[in-house]
This record gives structure tokens, C-alpha cells and sequence, in this order.
């Protein structure tokens, strides 16, 4: 059987921001919360947010080992309407990476910053 991929997790530094974020600003739905773990209900896969320090602690390493926004990873959402997306997270207080654009391969992106500095993609099939 060929692996299937269950849930992608980012580590972040406060659970709090991130949840505010990740809920408040794109509206995905919080399903469990615990003190050091939030997970989200993105579709098909799930998101999981897990504060840096608590994760380095169970796996005995060091919180650098677990690497840096806002390289490495993107989280790409999919929505109705990349301008409106875009502008309403701005609004809401995050930082802005790129706007809106058309690209070649049919898609409208923005970029976004969530509050740890991670590189958030809000996209769109652009009809042809």
C-alpha cells in the first residue's frame, strides 16, 4: 500500500498567535486543542500546529534542529477569491509577501506571513 499523507504539522513558537491565525484570519475549523498541540480540518488533510520548544523536548533535540521560517516549508490554501483572502488577512494584521498575481501555470497566488514568520499561500485556479 502506498503511503498516504494524514496530517502536515508547523511548528511555531506560541500556539496562541498561530491558532488565532490559522482559525480567525483563514477560517479553517479547530478540531483538538491541548496545551503544546492545535489541529486543524483542512479537507482531506489535516493541519497541526506544534509549539517548537514542546516538540524538541519529546523528541530530545535541540529547537534549531527543527529548522526556520520562513524557508522550507509553505502552506498553500486554496480559496474562493485570492484579492478578498489576501486583504482580509492583511487587514487582520498579517504581513504581506507577495500580492496578488496571475501566474503561468493557471493558479492567482498571494503570499501571506503567519505570526512565525512562515510563508502562507492562498491560491486560486484561474478559469481559462
Amino acid at each position: 500500500m502506498a503511503a498516504r499523507l494524514g496530517y502536515v504539522v508547523r511548528f511555531v513558537g506560541s500556539l496562541g498567535p498561530a491558532v488565532d491565525f490559522y482559525g480567525g484570519v483563514l477560517g479553517l475549523t479547530l478540531t483538538k486543542r491541548t496545551e503544546h498541540w492545535a489541529q486543524f480540518d483542512c479537507g482531506s488533510v489535516r493541519l497541526g500546529l506544534y509549539e517548537r520548544a514542546a516538540m524538541a523536548a519529546v523528541l530530545g533535540v535541540e529547537e534549531e534542529s527543527l529548522g526556520h521560517p520562513p524557508g522550507a516549508v509553505e502552506l498553500a490554501f486554496e480559496v474562493e477569491d485570492v484579492d478578498s483572502a489576501h486583504a482580509a488577512a492583511v487587514a487582520a494584521g498579517a504581513p504581506s509577501f507577495q500580492a496578488p498575481a496571475d501566474r503561468y501555470w493557471g493558479e492567482r497566488t498571494a503570499y501571506v506571513l503567519d505570526p512565525d514568520g512562515g510563508l502562507v499561500e492562498l491560491l486560486s485556479r484561474v478559469r481559462r
